[in-house]
């Protein structure tokens, strides 16, 4: 790891300790999306014309080395270091990953007969920065389970694993009529449109609102340029003017939904092979205006082609 062209290692003793990088990979989340949530009609109206991503805030671990006093200047040099100016440039060599960060706190060390380990959370400010689109190319094999914008999640190099489809099913809730509740009276008087003088047979009364639906990812990759390439493309997609578009050919259904935020759950580099296990929150507006009609031709040869071995993928290492 370098810091401003300098070994880390060299200048100051310091390594990022396994899993120490899962904060680095976090993307960072979308700025609040103006809304409106109508009474009379299922789902939310969002404002997509122009999503931003915002900052993020992330911990690295270190292990600076050194016995007793001499761990502790190594320790004191570094974050030193850190406080020479806001913003320093990082290369984290180990993951193939550059950024510009500024330090933001420093955490309570933990003392170790050989050195001290400190987490550090930084700030990124610049997401996807200097960032040029290339399009995902996976040598993995293609599924159909899932897809957004009708690009199978697989065109990345990722399966949708165990932990999704509950999600995906999405029972959305229902939005709430006006509702009194008078304390002098047994009960409560809520407002039933069926009981309107003309309603209109051909609408749904009750009007639904939307979950949230977290998509469980697992990304593999040949090695580390093939894993940035899709991971940054596919941030870079979901990002995009507009809603986006998922499909889940498990549930037959297609929802209308935007990026919210990621999380990271595990994060290998093995020669040959680079994995990683992570989390995206969607936030759903409501059903894609043709979902019946997309659902109806996935069943021609979707479910029929993996013979019913699409549900739920778990995978071990």
């Amino acid at each position: 790891m370098l810091i401003d062209g300098t070994d880390a290692y060299t200048a100051y003793k310091a390594v990022v300790v396994m899993g120490g990088h899962n904060g680095l990979l976090k993307w960072p989340s979308l700025k609040a999306v103006e809304t409106n949530d109508w009474h009379e009609y299922d789902g939310i109206e969002a404002d997509l014309s122009s999503p931003v991503l915002d900052s993020k805030e992330f911990s690295v671990d270190f292990y600076v080395f050194g016995k007793g006093s001499i761990g502790l200047t190594n320790l004191y040099a570094l974050v030193a270091a850190l406080r020479n100016g806001s913003y320093h440039a990082f290369n984290f060599a180990q993951v193939g990953r550059e950024a510009k960060l500024r330090a933001v706190s420093f955490g309570d060390p933990e003392l170790y007969p050989n050195g001290i380990g400190v987490s550090i959370t930084f700030a990124d400010d610049f997401p996807l920065n200097e960032y040029e689109y290339l399009a995902p190319s996976s040598s993995e094999p293609g599924f159909y389970d899932y897809l957004i914008d009708e690009t199978p999640f697989t065109d990345y190099g990722i399966r949708i694993i165990e932990g999704t489809l509950k999600s995906a099913i999405n029972m959305a809730d229902v939005k709430k009529n006006l509702l009194r509740n008078i304390s002098i009276v047994p009960g409560a008087i809520y407002d039933d449109p069926a009981e309107d003088e003309e309603p209109d047979p051909n609408e749904t009364l009750v009007k639904l609102s939307f979950r949230d639906l977290k998509l469980r990812c697992y990304l593999r990759a040949g090695d580390l340029t093939e894993f940035w390439q899709n991971y940054d493309a596919l941030l870079y997609d979901l990002t995009q003017p507009g809603a986006r578009v998922l499909t889940s050919r498990l549930t037959g259904r297609q929802l209308s939904c935007y990026y919210q935020s990621c999380e990271i759950e595990e994060f290998l580099l093995n020669p040959g092979k680079v994995s990683l296990i992570f989390t995206i929150t969607l936030k759903v507006i409501g059903d894609a205006e043709n979902a019946a009609v997309l659902a109806e031709e996935a069943n021609k040869d979707y479910i029929l082609a993996e013979n019913g071995k699409m549900l739920e993928v778990e995978f071990s290492f």
